[in-house]
């Protein structure tokens, strides 16, 4: 059950309630206690996960695990090596950083086209499974747009973090987050969709970047809570909402829930940031 004073403590906000939702900002301790009445704008529509997941690679890749997401395919090997070097802001350098990374070319496909694989500059462990540039795309660039295939990504100890694929109809490609060696959502036109471990239902869509504004959704499909710009922490606005599209009583919100589920939000907006996806 949810206490005014563990939600301020843990949250540092305050309470109000509005006419659709209880809606939580910034507010000291003695205000919690005024309950006004106030208009709120209309509680954002449920998304049709039709029309989110009607591109996507295949039905069921949320939830794979990364043992489905290896890329290997057969090329020409190239007689001599060529090294580029990369700063740890993926820029190009001429000499090694220590912090960033080195691209080998490791050979040609039939049709000319260049096959490249990613390594860590400190591990030398591969950061990345083999990937075929385009035809038309520098050797000097680290930018993912350049890339012709289905890509997987590492870290430093091995494990799979991303998994690039391109749409069923390859206008497009979406990156896919995995956590505990699980596709846990997608990232895709600057929005992450995460969905819930074990049922794979919708949990929440965020937009990247400085505005990261973000809509929960319960496992059961309903609205459940919006929070403005959750990761930069400027201004905390969260309204929730129950079931029904109404603000719900205080000890009847699911406090641990709500709790978890904008952790792994923000969790996957500094990893796109850090991974510069």
């Amino acid at each position: 059950m949810l206490k005014h004073t563990t939600l301020l403590a843990m949250l540092m906000l305050g309470i109000s309630q509005s006419s659709h939702g209880a809606t939580y900002s910034t507010k000291n301790i003695a205000q919690t206690k005024q309950i006004t009445q106030k208009a709120t704008a209309t509680a954002p529509q449920v998304p049709n996960l039709a029309d989110i997941e009607r591109y996507l690679p295949s039905d069921d890749i949320i939830g794979q695990t990364a043992d489905n997401f290896k890329v290997d395919f057969s090329y020409i090997p190239t007689q001599q090596d060529q090294i580029y070097y990369f700063d740890k802001a993926g820029k190009y350098s001429q000499t090694p950083d220590p912090k960033g990374h080195y691209r080998k070319v490791l050979g040609k496909m039939p049709d000319g086209r260049l096959v490249v694989q990613d390594f860590f500059q400190d591990t030398h462990t591969a950061q990345s499974s083999l990937i075929i540039l385009k035809s038309n795309a520098g050797l000097k660039s680290f930018d993912a747009k350049h890339d012709d295939n289905n890509v997987t990504t590492f870290d430093r100890q091995g494990n799979t973090i991303t998994y690039k694929a391109f749409s069923t109809d390859k206008s497009t490609f979406y990156h896919f987050i995995l956590k505990d060696k699980q596709v846990i959502g997608f990232y895709h036109d600057d929005k992450i969709h995460l969905y819930y471990p074990k049922t794979h239902k919708l949990m929440a869509i965020a937009k990247s970047g400085k505005n990261s504004n973000v809509t929960f959704y319960y496992e059961t499909g309903e609205l459940w809570a919006t929070h403005d710009k959750l990761i930069w922490d400027k201004s905390k606005n969260l309204t929730i909402w129950d079931k029904q599209g109404n603000y719900p009583p205080i000890d009847d919100i699911d406090e641990q829930g709500l709790l978890e589920a904008m952790d792994t939000v923000k969790e996957c907006l500094k990893f796109i940031i850090i991974n510069r996806l």
